[in-house]
């Protein structure tokens, strides 16, 4: 696909549509990207839309006459946008390279000095996830909250070119509908940044835990949701962790027959009899009830069942892992055994169920599919 990336100055030097010393934008800014100078308080910052990617850096400059030696604060705005054509699809898929590109043709963070305002570029398809060598955990974490929901990255260089080109690479790491989602965050120095965030959200967590996990179970755990929401067709990760959240409130404690009969609904499970709710059991026990009416009674489909406790499966590798246990004392499949052998199927499907299982979640490496009652060694 074709991108168009161009660059505005906010200066007092002259240029060549304005000779004055007073501040001006060259090139103007278009009228849909209002910005305001006085807006940015950080050394750098940047922001990502389903239509645009916009990168501002500040710059500190004096001279802008001969009259006028007084030091002053500038700003280069560069921002890239799919040209006329392109479809948003491809736009998404592509943030990663298309930050590439602007950090390989960005000017400097000084004065305009003749560099070239405007140009269109063909970029590449997109390439696997970039390995991410030498984060720490404060820097993962950081990172990772970044490339996800935006914020605040300390850098000893905040204009620096080389965090957008890493801003681009961790994107990768996002299924593509996710990527081109409403975001935006800074770049400043440590000082500025103020105490970093240890932790946080399920994916923040996660993902920060698959960029240094040298064991692998977090890269394939976290390939694993990938696979997922292209398999299952949601719209993004983001629409797969709201239903993560669902399943948790519904197996929880303070239990929803109701928000238990629509997750599996959502799974594939349809018309199941509202009746064969009992509110005074636990959740487990509603869904031992409604799979084996599903598959015994009713004699329907496997595979929205396989559906469902692969999701579940997945949810608790996930908060195990950000429980910050070790990896090798996770009991693998630990849930999915609950889901499928205490529904009390019978044993061939049951061992149907765990093949179908192992393909779906098989980035975690669940183990070896014993062929009595599925059970895994």
């Amino acid at each position: 696909m074709e991108v168009r990336v161009r660059h505005s100055w906010w200066q007092k030097h002259p240029t060549p549509a304005n000779p004055t010393v007073e501040f001006k934008w060259f090139p103007t800014l278009p009228p849909d990207m209002p910005y305001e100078p006085g807006t940015l308080t950080a050394l750098a910052s940047w922001s990502i839309s389903p239509v645009r990617f916009a990168w501002v850096r500040s710059f500190s400059s004096s001279g802008a006459s001969v009259a006028d030696q007084r030091a002053y604060t500038g700003r280069v705005v560069s921002w890239a946008e799919p040209s006329l054509g392109s479809s948003g699809t491809e736009w998404v898929g592509a943030i990663p390279e298309v930050l590439a590109l602007i950090a390989a043709c960005a000017p400097p963070a000084s004065p305009y000095d003749g560099a070239e305002v405007d140009r269109t570029s063909r970029i590449d398809d997109a390439r696997e996830p970039a390995s991410t060598p030498g984060l720490s955990e404060p820097e993962s974490l950081a990172w990772a909250r970044a490339v996800w929901s935006g914020g605040p990255i300390a850098a000893v260089n905040p204009s620096s070119p080389e965090l957008i080109e890493r801003l681009g690479q961790l994107q990768r790491w996002l299924p593509a509908a996710d990527r081109g989602r409403s975001r935006t965050g800074t770049f400043a120095r440590e000082a500025d940044v103020g105490a970093r965030t240890h932790g946080g959200e399920l994916v923040v967590t996660n993902l920060a835990r698959a960029w240094r996990d040298t064991s692998g179970v977090g890269v394939r755990t976290w390939s694993c949701l990938g696979r997922i929401v292209e398999q299952d067709g949601f719209e993004g990760l983001h629409e797969l962790l709201q239903l993560f959240q669902e399943i948790s409130t519904a197996f929880s404690k303070e239990r929803d027959p109701r928000l238990l009969l629509r997750v599996l609904r959502r799974a594939g499970l349809e018309n199941l009899p509202e009746r064969l709710l009992d509110p005074g059991y636990s959740s487990r026990d509603n869904w031992n009830h409604l799979v084996r009416w599903w598959l015994v009674t009713a004699r329907r489909s496997l595979e929205p069942i396989v559906r469902f406790a692969s999701w579940r499966e997945l949810l608790s590798t996930l908060q195990w892992l950000a429980s910050a246990r070790p990896a090798y004392s996770f009991p693998y499949f630990h849930c999915a055994d609950a889901l499928v052998t205490e529904s009390l199927l019978p044993v061939a499907l049951q061992v149907e169920a765990y093949q179908a299982l192992a393909r779906r979640v098989h980035p975690l490496e669940v183990g070896e599919l014993a062929t009595s009652g599925g059970h895994l060694r």
